[in-house]
């Protein structure tokens, strides 16, 4: 009898398609593994702009204005603030 070595055509389709079908099974679970965190990350980032704003607002007793200008003694400057930049000392 003689001894062979190595795999056969029809073991080698097999090893692959066993982990083709693990790696399709894989793939989903990994995806929405991520979607997770963005949706996650995405929540905190609402709740720090909550919480900012409640903060500002405990501090100022008014929520902050759309826009400031840069230089008060000329508010019509092009030149401006947003509310988001007269937040962020507020977030985290």
């Amino acid at each position: 009898m003689i001894k062979r070595r190595g795999f056969t055509t029809v073991e080698c389709l097999v090893c692959v398609s066993v982990i083709a079908i693990l790696i399709a099974l894989i793939v989903p679970a990994v995806q929405q593994a991520r979607e997770a965190a963005r949706r996650s990350t995405c929540k905190n980032n609402l709740k720090q702009f909550g919480l900012g704003l409640h903060n500002y607002h405990d501090t100022h007793e008014v929520f902050p204005p759309g826009w400031m200008p840069r230089h008060p003694a000329d508010p019509i400057a092009a030149d401006s603030w947003a509310w988001s930049v007269v937040l962020l000392p507020y977030l985290d």
